[in-house]
């Protein structure tokens, strides 16, 4: 038994719907990339900390000499700690804002082994944008089309896939931030449906949950209501709401002001069959220079 749904008691159709269902508090539809290079701005407001990199990698089976494909990297929370135990790692993401501030800490941690692939993952085709890696991880990834996205995720792996999402369906600061915000707070799809649909692809995964906890510290209260807001504008009733959860939520430290949060997860992961080796295509992907 995964959480409320079972490969007996829900089709792949059914599986499908519900995942539609649950995603549309997060479909960005056309307005994807412009969305995530606004919301990349936020993320930079602050000083951030999280045990989520370390607790992740403990449980993928990770080599010196495999290469690693991940998708929908962001700033790099996952491609940068990935790099210093990898041989080589490619970052794609529909965002070129986001990119390019991977390709930043990159350089800065001085790691020559990353790619990054500026990309809609739902416009990606394998061995033709995109060459086969050893592992594929999907962290956190918002994508509506899922069952194509595992199929794909499937297919450009050749070792192992990994995908972590919520274990727990709400979230009790984001639901006050979206009434802060005026919005419907959308819950997170059910993980299990992840499970069911991989089910159906005939892929029988492992499943484990785990225990992040975050940090973040801003120099001041406007950094904050900028990180909650996601980079978009607000209006002074949305201010006053989410300054009230700034003091209500934040601890003064000398001159700044910290978050501190615990999150669950689980880990999907399954080991793939197709071993077979397909030549390495570059066409549309950027190589970190030393210089």
């Amino acid at each position: 038994m995964v959480g409320k749904y079972t490969q007996a008691t829900i089709s792949q159709t059914d599986c499908d719907r519900l995942w539609l269902e649950q995603m549309k508090g997060f479909d960005h539809g056309g307005q994807a990339a412009a969305y995530w290079d606004r919301r990349s701005q936020a993320f930079h407001c602050s000083w951030r900390d999280s045990t989520y990199a370390r607790e992740l990698m403990d449980r993928m089976d990770l080599r010196p000499e495999y290469s690693v494909l991940d998708v929908g990297c962001g700033c790099g929370a996952m491609t940068i700690p990935l790099a210093t135990k990898v041989k080589r790692v490619t970052g794609l993401d529909i965002s070129p804002v986001r990119l390019d501030k991977l390709l930043h800490k990159a350089s800065l941690a001085g790691l020559t082994n990353i790619v990054t692939l500026n990309k809609d993952w739902n416009q990606v085709t394998i061995n033709k944008d995109i060459d086969q890696h050893d592992i594929v991880l999907l962290s956190r990834g918002v994508h509506v089309r899922l069952s194509e996205t595992l199929r794909k995720i499937n297919l450009a792996a050749k070792s192992a896939c990994y995908v972590t999402w919520r274990a727990e369906r709400s979230d009790e600061f984001e639901t006050e931030v979206a009434e802060a915000m005026g919005r419907n707070q959308p819950f997170f799809p059910d993980y299990s449906v992840i499970h069911s649909m991989l089910a159906h692809l005939g892929i029988s995964a492992r499943t484990e949950t785990f225990e992040t906890e975050t940090e973040e510290r801003f120099t001041n209260l406007q950094e904050a209501l900028l990180s909650m807001a996601r980079g978009t504008e607000i209006n002074r009733r949305q201010y006053i709401s989410l300054l009230a959860i700034a003091r209500k939520r934040l601890i003064k430290v000398n001159d700044s002001y910290s978050s501190f949060r615990r999150i669950k997860w689980v880990l999907i992961s399954w080991k793939n069959p197709t071993n077979y080796y397909l030549p390495y295509e570059s066409s549309g992907l950027r190589f970190i220079s030393k210089s």
